[in-house]
């Protein structure tokens, strides 16, 4: 393993997210908007960290690793902020979180167990970044769904959908500005 200077952004960020994920969590432990929230900010934490240490590697065994490593975070991304979203508007659906923990948990055995999620390593000028596998398509379909799904509920609740306070509503649209300014970067 070698400094890379392009693994430095993923490092400061996954840090930066692992101390807004654990300040968020120590202000009210019990809320499960504030454990939600933590936790997605681990998974995007475990994300980048996978990705600093690939773009450093040496050997594209290890690289693959790594980027399985990152991937175990990514998986998680959706099913967490949909968790989030829906403990945020106080939406009661527990079968469709049950059923979003269970897809993820199949695409994590995925990633653990065979080559369909990551098949390989390329390798760049920046490090190694995962090669995609053909199931890669279908968790990506699942997270663009999420995420769209998530984004469209915070937009609807912002445009009058339920009766909320100034606060909510100013709650709301920081979330949402929020998540909006996160996907330009994914």
């Amino acid at each position: 393993m070698f400094f890379n200077p392009y693994s430095l952004l993923p490092l400061i960020i996954s840090l930066i997210h692992l101390i807004i994920g654990f300040f968020i969590f120590v202000k009210n432990q019990k809320s499960i908007i504030n454990r939600t929230f933590a936790l997605e900010c681990i998974a995007v934490s475990i994300w980048l960290f996978g990705y600093f240490i690939a773009y450093s590697c040496s050997e594209p065994k290890t690289a693959l690793f790594w980027c399985k490593f990152a991937y175990f975070g990514v998986m998680f991304i959706p099913v967490f902020f949909y968790h989030f979203t829906v403990s945020f508007f106080d939406i009661r659906n527990k079968k469709f979180i049950i059923l979003n923990y269970l897809i993820t948990s199949i695409f994590v055995i995925l990633v653990i167990v065979t080559d369909k999620v990551v098949s390989g390593v390329y390798k760049f000028y920046w490090g190694y970044q995962a090669k995609a596998g053909f199931v890669n398509n279908l968790f990506l379909s699942y997270f663009v769904t999420m995420f769209i799904y998530c984004l469209l509920t915070l937009y609807l609740d912002l445009k009058g959908k339920r009766r909320i306070t100034p606060i909510e509503y100013t709650k709301t649209r920081y979330v949402l500005v929020a998540y909006m300014i996160a996907s330009l970067g994914i």
